[in-house]
């Protein structure tokens, strides 16, 4: 009697719902035996409500960002505790600072050039147009601009210059004279 009813389900259940004999067919699945979510999706949601592909390079350079600022605080919260270290030998830090590669700046200036499409008449990008991109979630892109953005303006935002300082103060490195324009990190 049980495999009756299942029977009757199956039935009823490729009637009423037309994506399911696609999520049951073994083609429809490319000839694997599970359901991956890219085949979940492609069952499931129009071409025009799929998620965004995400942008490597874009996902590369914010993430470096996240994991150097968590460096970076990490390194800071050190500095003001060891005064009140037990232990007598406190490291000095540096005052000289490594020059920052050709690729990791050339790769930074990419980054604000896909997060930015739109920005080049103003040279500031807005955690609104930041946001509205689909290329991070909505909590990244609101982190990166305070984190990155100076706190004068009135909505949310960076420029160019901003993130590259910030970059540059986060990696610990400097800028090479040679990258500078007019004196300036970026052209204004």
């Amino acid at each position: 009697m049980s495999q009756e009813i299942q029977g009757q389900l199956r039935k009823q259940d490729s009637c009423c719902n037309p994506i399911s004999p696609l999520l049951k067919d073994a083609s429809g699945l490319r000839g694997r035996e599970e359901l991956t979510k890219e085949d979940y999706i492609a069952a499931h949601c129009g071409a025009e409500y799929r998620p965004k592909e995400s942008n490597a390079q874009l996902e590369h350079v914010v993430g470096e960002f996240l994991r150097l600022q968590v460096h970076h605080l990490q390194e800071t919260l050190a500095q003001m505790e060891a005064p009140f270290a037990s232990s007598g030998g406190t490291r000095r830090q540096s005052f000289l600072k490594p020059a920052v590669t050709e690729r990791q700046w050339s790769s930074w200036n990419d980054a604000f050039d896909m997060m930015t499409p739109s920005a080049g008449s103003t040279g500031r990008v807005t955690l609104k147009e930041l946001a509205f991109q689909h290329e991070m979630c909505p909590a990244t892109c609101e982190y990166l601009c305070k984190a990155v953005g100076s706190g004068g303006q009135q909505e949310l935002g960076f420029t160019k210059e901003e993130f590259l300082q910030k970059m540059l103060e986060v990696s610990g490195q400097r800028v090479r004279k040679e990258f500078l324009v007019l004196g300036r990190l970026c052209k204004m």
